[in-house]
């Protein structure tokens, strides 16, 4: 689900490549924090929008989706106390990394949910190449 079929065709463009491989190396080896800890993933999809406005790569997978902005995917990271130890200070510092690359780099950058307990989570933005660039991840929620 992370990276589309679709993905050797999106990083030919020269302008996004760059982009793509610094957003790789930002989420090298993160895991996202919840009941069951989950890697995060860079995704890249042609910029395709459903009629109900959300990318068509998301609504193919058939799940109720809700949007939310940008940082509600880095709340339970950025302003949770649990990352008061040496430990989870540098974590919260490799997401804020991550937050400043996507925030500077990508317009229309939203928070996308979908699913219940089990919850795919995806933040996705607009590259100025034309296509949707960002990471998903899963988080437990019981």
């Amino acid at each position: 689900l992370a990276v589309s079929s679709s993905m050797a065709q999106a990083t030919s463009d020269h302008s996004l490549q760059p982009d793509v491989d610094r957003l790789h190396a930002l989420v090298a080896d993160l895991w996202y924090p919840s009941e069951t800890d989950a890697p995060v993933t860079v995704v890249v999809w042609p910029r395709e929008t459903s009629p109900t406005g959300y990318p068509s790569a998301l609504e193919a997978l058939g799940l109720p989706i809700a949007e939310q902005p940008a940082d509600r995917f880095f709340r339970p990271i950025l302003s949770g106390s649990f990352w008061q130890s040496s430990q989870g200070e540098h974590l919260a510092q490799r997401y804020q990394a991550l937050q400043d690359f996507l925030q500077g780099s990508l317009s229309h950058l939203r928070t996308y949910r979908l699913g219940q307990v089990e919850v795919s989570l995806y933040l996705l933005g607009h590259h100025p190449s034309g296509h949707y660039l960002g990471v998903t991840t899963t988080a437990v929620e019981t």
